[in-house]
């Protein structure tokens, strides 16, 4: 998966951690180009309306992620 290799200072702060237990990981995104609370998902404009939060649009009302 692109992206899921750690630098090794980052992997060593997970010493400790178990295979399977479950962590969350606070992240921040690239900033959106505007804020707005809905939009047309995948950045088509045929498709109807949708909450930002259920797209994958860079426009989102804060640059936060939390990946389980």
């Amino acid at each position: 998966m692109p992206g899921s290799d750690l630098e090794p200072s980052v992997a060593e702060a997970l010493d400790g951690i178990e295979v399977g237990q479950e962590i969350v990981v606070v992240t921040w995104l690239q900033p959106g180009r505007a804020r707005r609370a809905q939009g047309p998902p995948e950045g088509d404009e045929s498709l109807p309306l949708t909450g930002v939060f259920a797209t994958r649009s860079p426009d989102r009302p804060n640059p936060l992620g939390l990946h389980a």
